[in-house]
């Protein structure tokens, strides 16, 4: 079996170490620090502020998720500390104008678009229906106009097997 992702990225941290040090003629030292945040919020900041206080950290290569991140973010922003994060996609994280902060995964109201655009230029379809489970990231991820294409009509359907609640605007809504 496939290990978790979060033991997927601490590898991947690992290997771009070991590749930094087989190449390290430019006499630049790499060192890697884990600080685990645990995917909570309260522990995000703790372990951004000690990042922070670490006067041998340059750079953050996270927090993983979009809560955390919002947490962290405003810490990494008044130390003038940058970071990236690979997979923290709320919208709000880089709509407050922290200018330490980047991510490397599209936010979640561009992903709509951009599958709905694969869907209708790829797969030529001629509709298009976004399944969701009503979680705020689903919501934002299919709330028009995030979802049109070209002119193309997008219809959206809502599963609420997990929460029960719709997107704002309810059945119907397009």
């Amino acid at each position: 079996p496939e290990p978790p992702p979060a033991l997927q990225r601490r590898n991947a941290r690992q290997l771009a170490h070991a590749l930094a040090l087989a190449q390290h003629d430019a006499g630049l030292a790499v060192r890697v620090r884990i600080a685990d945040d645990h995917a909570d919020a309260a522990q995000a900041a703790r372990a951004a502020r000690e990042l922070i206080d670490d006067p041998g950290v340059v750079a953050v290569v996270g927090p993983m998720n979009s809560w955390t991140a919002l947490a962290a973010a405003p810490l990494f922003a008044a130390a003038g500390l940058p970071h990236i994060t690979p997979s923290a996609s709320t919208p709000a994280l880089t709509a407050r104008g922290w200018t330490t902060c980047f991510r490397a995964c599209p936010a979640d109201d561009r992903q709509g678009d951009a599958l709905a655009r694969l869907a209708a230029t790829r797969l030529r379809a001629e509709a298009v229906t976004a399944v969701h489970d009503g979680s705020r990231p689903a919501c934002t991820i299919v709330k028009p106009p995030s979802l049109t294409t070209r002119g193309r009509a997008v219809s959206q359907a809502t599963s609420t097997s997990r929460s029960g609640a719709a997107c704002p605007g309810g059945p119907g809504w397009r």
